[in-house]
């Protein structure tokens, strides 16, 4: 990054609204020291209303920003649009989708961005639709607590509109707002016996402590004591999760459940820094440093590397949450792949009131001023709970990329995907996963897919098992759950996984290696050992494209682009296409898909390699030696 880039981006931060400023000393203090510290803030330095993100002089830069800046006039119009089109919605109703309240997401949505329109026009339609919305909601019989992600949302979204509108609602509207954000929000999260998320390492600490916080921090000063008591015990429990983002940003769960979980967290961190002034050990080094898991997983395609419960389009929708950690990391490289979707997003047809948008979140976090700066590397690495690594040849839109994941099929959310790996180039994802199915589709069915145990119903599941996968399977058996599989080496061309712990009692030794050579071909090299008995291997990969397979060697097609599958070693393998039409009623369909496989027999004890190159073009590269993992610089 050249110094002019970092320039102007530090320039830009500094018109930012006050929720912009870098990390401080206190996302590295203890636990307990934040929580003591937080009370002491709550008491003595909580701002007035509104304190939530955007306070009145945050409100007054925002305005300004929008008069000088072309794209955020662009969204700041596309807000209003949206707005306008919601006006004429009916109210909303609580309904459910089998386990999970439908509603708390469009309740964001609609609140948000007519709060946010009220603010920057004083157009009193506006208020009035926020208002009313929020009535709705406040007269629901309660937040569905069953499933506190959706208590979670309603408190978020209820808390913005109360903090933004608080000094334009009548005296009897903020008691109903106030009374039902407390009970069916705050109150509903403390129980006799503490609800399994308050302590949990997943996303929803993220998710449910966030939001809740900010339902405290909204009525903190009517409510003194409950506030403490939310926000003490968030920043106590959130690090329980957070540190399984150390030491390099990698998210556990994948990059959808990024999205979602450091979402909540950025509000949350954001809004106590505009709140309270600090953002008391809820935005550590772990996190900041996800804003590089986010911008390396993301390939040229626009696709993320799908691996756990992720959908399989994710990478290409709005990032908030990037904006903001690339201010506070003061990197506008992390902003690369975010800017053209943000421009194509101001090119795009005009806003309705279909859907539910992330423009009013954008216009808080977006810096006036954008310049796409390119990223000083091109290879990532995370260990972890979930360790990854990608690669790529550039950062063109049809440059080689290739991502690959260890890990355990006993992570939250897991897949038996450990050792999968996707691949683009020129534009085109070749090598793809199936990405998640819709939760409900399968618990309507009865299956209990929250299980994650060795023989689970989980593994049945096409999508999630092991026979869809980017990965070696032994005579069709699952992976070991209780196995995890390290990074052994990362560096700029190439990465190695010992993937012998989730084949134990299958294979006696599991080495699997991606390298990405200069001439932007790829290398994936697998080397086995087998255990006393015989089996037989069987190498996959999907695809999304069309194959067509002659001995050992396969093309793809997509549109006018072509990639080449080699199999080196073993001499004699054949390729198959195998369809991925899937083996049960509740798997959900997979059109446009299909497997390229081949199958090895192992001998009692025997050693094997498979190698295999991907040649973007289709021709054009000289082969290469077969080099042992372990020499490979």
């Amino acid at each position: 990054m050249n110094r002019r880039s970092i320039a102007l981006f530090a320039a830009a931060l500094a018109t930012l609204c006050p929720l912009t400023t870098l990390a401080d000393p206190a996302a590295t203090t203890a636990p307990s020291a934040a929580a003591s510290a937080v009370v002491e803030a709550l008491q003595h330095r909580l701002a007035p209303h509104p304190r939530l993100l955007l306070d009145r002089q945050g409100q007054k830069t925002l305005a300004a920003n929008i008069g000088k800046d072309a794209r955020l006039r662009s969204l700041y119009g596309r807000l209003l649009d949206h707005a306008d089109a919601l006006l004429a919605q009916p109210p909303l109703q609580k309904q459910m989708k089998g386990k999970r309240m439908t509603a708390g997401y469009t309740f964001t949505d609609r609140i948000g961005t007519c709060a946010l329109a009220y603010r920057l026009t004083g157009d009193k339609r506006f208020l009035n639709f926020a208002r009313d919305t929020m009535l709705v909601g406040a007269s629901f019989d309660d937040w569905h607590p069953a499933h506190f992600l959706d208590t979670a949302e309603m408190t978020f979204a209820m808390s913005i509109g109360y903090d933004w509108l608080h000094d334009d609602l009548s005296a009897d509207d903020r008691a109903t707002i106030r009374g039902a954000i407390a009970q069916k929000g705050l109150n509903a999260s403390f129980t006799d016996k503490p609800m399994w998320w308050v302590t949990t390492d997943n996303n929803w600490s993220q998710v449910c402590h966030g939001s809740l916080i900010m339902g405290a921090l909204a009525i903190a000063d009517d409510e003194p004591e409950l506030a403490a008591k939310v926000v003490k015990r968030a920043v106590e429990d959130m690090p329980i999760m957070l540190k399984h983002l150390e030491p390099d940003g990698g998210y556990p769960e994948g990059m959808g459940y990024w999205l979602f979980g450091t979402t909540h967290n950025v509000f949350a961190s954001a809004s106590l820094q505009t709140a309270l002034g600090d953002t008391f050990g809820t935005l550590p080094p772990g996190l900041l440093k996800s804003a590089y898991y986010r911008l390396h997983l993301v390939g040229p395609s626009g696709t993320a590397f799908i691996y756990s419960d992720v959908g399989a389009k994710t990478g290409s929708e709005m990032s908030p949450a990037a904006y903001y950690l690339a201010t506070q990391n003061n990197d506008p490289s992390l902003l690369y792949t975010e800017i053209p979707k943000f421009d194509h997003l101001l090119k795009g047809p005009k806003a309705t009131a279909a859907g539910d948008t992330t423009d009013w979140q954008l216009l808080l976090f977006v810096p006036p001023g954008l310049e796409r700066v390119k990223p000083s590397t091109t290879h990532y690495a995370a260990a972890g709970d979930t360790p990854v690594a990608s690669h790529r040849s550039g950062w063109d839109d049809t440059s080689t990329f290739v991502a690959i994941k260890g890990g355990s099929p006993g992570e939250n959310h897991a897949h038996m995907d450990v050792g999968s790996f996707c691949l683009d180039a020129l534009g085109v994802r070749w090598v793809d996963s199936l990405g998640a199915q819709d939760y409900n589709s399968l618990e309507s069915k009865n299956l209990n897919i929250w299980s994650n145990r060795q023989g689970s119903e989980r593994w049945k599941v096409f999508r999630l098992g092991v026979m869809s996968q980017n990965i070696l399977t032994i005579d069709g058996q699952e992976q070991t759950v209780a196995g995890s599989a390290p990074i052994v080496k990362s560096t700029d061309s190439f990465t190695t996984l010992d993937l012998a712990p989730v084949y134990a009692g299958q294979l006696s030794a599991a080495m699997r290696g991606i390298q990405l050579r200069p001439d932007a071909t790829v290398r994936l090299q697998d080397e086995i050992k087998n255990t006393a008995k015989p089996v037989t291997v069987r190498w996959a990969v999907l695809t999304g494209t069309d194959a067509k397979v002659q001995g050992s060697t396969a093309t793809l097609k997509k549109k006018d682009k072509t990639l080449q599958v080699r199999v080196v070693s073993p001499a004699n393998a054949t390729l198959k296409i195998v369809s991925t039409d899937p083996p049960h009623d509740y798997d959900a369909k997979n059109p446009g898909t299909c497997l390229l496989t081949f199958e090895v027999k192992l001998q009692p004890n025997e050693a094997q390699t498979l190698v295999v190159d991907f040649i973007p073009g289709g021709t054009g590269a000289t082969e290469q030696p077969v080099i042992p993992l372990a020499d490979w610089k």
